[in-house]
């Protein structure tokens, strides 16, 4: 049986290579917000050219995703900073 000492150490551990996986994915999150919000200014620039309802919808869609990767973005940098608070980093 393990004591309380390694028990602490392996959710340590655990922490850490949850901390990783969440890293990767605050970086993908980061990368398709840039590409959304690249494409989302790109239409806003060249409205003129495209179809004005569905220039519309897709800017809106565009903004709406946007703020959902924002939103969770934030969600992981505060799991990350509570992850941090926990293995004392």
């Amino acid at each position: 049986m393990m004591d309380k000492e390694q028990k602490e150490i392996e959710l340590k551990k655990l922490e850490i290579e949850r901390a990783k996986v969440l890293e990767g994915i605050l970086r993908t999150l980061f990368f398709v917000l840039v590409a959304d919000m690249g494409g989302t200014l790109t239409l806003i620039l060249n409205i003129d050219k495209y179809n004005f309802p569905i220039a519309i919808t897709l800017i809106g869609l565009g903004i709406f995703a946007g703020l959902g990767f924002i939103f969770s973005i934030g969600m992981i940098l505060a799991e990350l900073k509570h992850i941090n608070k926990k293995i004392g980093v």
